[in-house]
């Protein structure tokens, strides 16, 4: 993550810059492509908020991101 607007759902969410998204959903993740890839298929199944898999600094732990309507 290198960038979180502030008042979208990530912020929300309490993601934060500096953190590594390794899991969308039940789906590793390797690349922001990806990240983005897993999001929007999950978005354009009518899905109401996404799992995401954090790790920072070792530590990992998960977090619902609500999806824009």
């Amino acid at each position: 993550v290198t960038d979180v607007q502030r008042g979208s759902p990530a912020a929300r969410a309490g993601i934060r810059p500096g953190q590594v998204i390794t899991m969308v959903g039940q789906q590793s993740v390797d690349s922001p492509d990806d990240v983005t890839d897993a999001v929007e298929a999950a978005a354009e199944s009518g899905r109401p908020s996404v799992l995401l898999m954090l790790e920072q600094r070792g530590a990992k732990r998960f977090v619902a991101v609500e999806l824009a309507a």
